[in-house]
């Protein structure tokens, strides 16, 4: 056996995501992560990768923390959108 070769530990099993993996947690396909990657939304509607020779990984840590800002920006816009006064329209009268 190689003394290099990598071992799998069970403490690092799941840390990293495939596409696949991403994709069914996001709830999307494999393509559309592929897609959203190829249109440079990464930090935006897809979490930050990290490249491992040809092969995308996110973190998975990562990944749920990055799921959580969505939400509080979320909760944010919508709690904005529900404060902001409209200005009056209509006759103004003397």
């Amino acid at each position: 056996m190689n003394e290099n070769a990598l071992v799998a530990k069970p403490e690092l099993l799941g840390v990293l995501l495939t596409k696949r993996e991403l994709a069914d947690l996001l709830r999307t396909t494999p393509q559309t992560i592929t897609n959203q990657m190829s249109q440079g939304k990464e930090g935006i509607s897809l979490p930050y990768s990290i490249k491992l020779g040809s092969n995308y990984r996110w973190i998975k840590e990562t990944v749920m923390q990055w799921l959580v800002e969505k939400e509080q920006e979320r909760r944010i816009l919508t709690e904005h959108s529900f404060s902001y006064d409209a200005p009056k329209v209509g006759i103004n009268r003397i």
